[in-house]
Order: C-alpha cells, then structure tokens, then sequence
C-alpha cells in the first residue's frame, strides 16, 4: 500500500505512473487473492466518498450529510441512581 501511495506520488509521466501503479495492483491481487474484490469495492467506496467531499468544497456548496444513526441505549434495570440526601448531618456551629 506505501509503494502504491508513494507510486502515485513520485515524480514522472503520466504513462510511467499508470504502469508503476498497474504492476502494484497487479501484486496486491497475488497477495489478496480472493478478498482482492472485496478490497477494490472498499478502495472504490473511498475514493468515491473523497470525490464527493472534494466537489462539495470545490464548489462551496453546503454538504448536507445524512443525520447519524439513532443511538440504541440499553436500558439497566435495578441500576438506578440514588438521590444522596443530608437529612440527619447538619452541621451547627
């Protein structure tokens, strides 16, 4: 992943770039064998989701973003707080 990365980086024509990065990915599949699906739909998602925050910061357009998840909180029976109370411990001078 770092050589792919700094492949990317380095300095050079666009062709010695495509087929640095080709024979990269070429052995990230010999590595990955059958997750290697799975690890280009995930790359996929990402640089997607780059792109789109990328456009949106671009353009200066307000990102309007899915409200999170409803956090489920269980609820703990017979573990409730009880109310501390100084009934019997004042203090006269």
């Amino acid at each position: 992943m770092k050589k792919l990365r700094d492949a990317k980086k380095a300095t050079g024509t666009k062709e010695e770039k495509k087929k640095t990065t080709t024979s990269l990915d070429v052995d990230i599949h010999k590595l990955l064998g059958v997750d290697y699906k799975r690890y280009r739909a995930v790359q996929g998602a990402v640089n997607a989701l780059h792109a789109s925050k990328k456009s949106t910061t671009d353009t200066g357009a307000a990102a309007s973003s899915p409200p999170p998840p409803p956090v489920i909180m269980k609820s703990l029976s017979g573990a409730k707080k009880k109310k501390k109370t100084t009934k019997g411990s004042s203090t006269t001078i």
